[in-house]
């Protein structure tokens, strides 16, 4: 019979984490329908069930029944849930989403979120997502060739330049959050709802940004005289696009924008064992292409290096990642790398042996926790066949833990030869 690693995602009573509220897809507009999950720990295995969402104004109220149903036996543990409402087309705006759920004559709030529904019709703001410093935006003009003026959140905006067909005016320090812009001319006034989003670098709003992660960026020496260097690169094949981030880029001489006139940078390597986060501006990709491979120097002539997966945030998956057939020897060390988009979680390792329990840690200045298990001293235990490394996010079946992505990496003492294996 094969054996089987299993590292489970666990929810401890002591760290459990709070209700949270998701959106897909992230960054909404008015034309594209929009769901909500509500997800988090029950009580008892008899999880809340979705009833209605009805939108009053501005606000969204995700409504959960938490009754027991009649005639069911329910198990008394933390167990985690997810409900999805499917919201539908919603008009440009800010919406203050709550869920809420009823259990007897008692209704309590589980979660609060923001939702914005970006006008991105009306006229052309570029970028769309600024910093709360403020910065310079073009604003596309919708009664050219008429002169206007330009206001945000109902405060003129500076002029600095001025064509018929856009203006480039100074965008205000302001509060995190997505603000109205108005243009204005003789002919009449139009206002983008919501058409500008404020982020705070230090935690980039979904809503406008996508992670971006590249697992490795080792510079420096390892094990048995190895000397590692990463290669992390990204591309740009695209000459009318400008690819932008919500910080600057850790390379030479780079800003938080790529353009054609940069069309390959390389970062620089530093020696967290999380890799790297890039936050991208959603819709300013294009044709980007990011690339990332290891080296060991001390052994140029025997290898090239191996590539390592970009991840991108339709890689992060829910549920249960396996890794078939890893192979068992002696000659080989084992590392298991795993991020989630959430805090508190635990990774429980258990196998013929002791179970080992490790706890993510916040990445710091990204939206996601990382955590890393040296299975060498469990692999080593087995011999014979090839085992499969089976990575779930939960314990009572429940697929309702935030995404996740991993990459078992195993290196040979001898000839330093890495292979990766990722769930792609």
């Amino acid at each position: 019979m094969k054996s089987v690693l299993l590292v489970v995602v666990a929810l401890a009573a002591s760290a459990a984490r709070a209700d949270t509220i998701a959106f897909t897809p992230p960054n909404p507009s008015p034309h594209t329908s929009v769901d909500a999950i509500v997800s988090g720990t029950w009580s008892n295995s008899c999880t809340p069930r979705a009833i209605d969402s009805p939108v009053t104004g501005s606000t969204i109220t995700l409504r959960l029944d938490g009754n027991t149903p009649p005639n069911v036996s329910c198990l008394a543990a933390l167990v985690p849930y997810a409900q999805t409402f499917h919201l539908g087309l919603l008009p440009a705006g800010n919406y203050a989403v709550v869920a809420t759920v009823t259990a007897g004559d008692t209704t309590r709030e589980l979660a609060q979120a923001v939702l914005i529904v970006r006008d991105s019709d009306s006229f052309r703001i570029d970028p769309y997502a600024v910093p709360v410093t403020g910065r310079t935006i073009v604003v596309s003009n919708p009664f050219a060739p008429l002169p206007g003026t330009v206001k945000i959140d109902g405060a003129d905006a500076p002029l600095r330049g001025v064509t018929e067909s856009a203006f480039t005016v100074d965008g205000p320090a302001h509060a995190a959050g997505a603000v109205d812009v108005t243009v204005t001319s003789e002919a009449g006034s139009r206002t983008a709802r919501v058409g500008l989003i404020y982020f705070d670098p230090a935690r980039p709003d979904p809503a406008a940004f996508e992670p971006i992660l590249f697992p490795v960026a080792l510079q420096g020496a390892g094990a048995f005289g190895s000397n590692w260097t990463t290669d992390n690169h990204i591309l740009l094949s695209d000459g009318f696009i400008t690819a932008r981030f919500s910080e600057v880029l850790p390379c030479t001489g780079c800003g938080s924008e790529l353009s054609r006139a940069r069309a390959i940078v390389r970062l620089d390597n530093h020696d967290r064992p999380w890799g790297r986060v890039l936050y991208a501006m959603r819709g300013t990709l294009g044709d980007v292409t990011f690339f990332s491979r290891v080296r060991d120097l001390s052994r140029q002539a025997e290898s090239a290096g191996v590539q390592i997966p970009v991840v991108r945030e339709g890689d992060f998956r829910a549920g249960r990642l396996a890794f078939p057939n890893v192979p068992t020897d002696g000659r080989y060390r084992y590392m298991l790398r795993v991020w989630t988009m959430d805090d508190d979680m635990l990774f429980v390792s258990s196998s013929s042996g002791p179970a080992a329990v490790v706890q993510t840690a916040r990445i710091p200045g990204a939206a996601m926790s990382f955590a890393s298990i040296d299975a060498t001293p469990v692999l080593r235990q087995v011999t014979g066949s090839p085992l499969t490394i089976v990575v779930v996010q939960h314990i009572f079946g429940s697929t309702a833990q935030p995404p996740l992505w991993a990459m078992l990496s195993i290196t040979n003492n001898e000839t330093q030869q890495v292979t990766i294996i990722s769930p792609r």
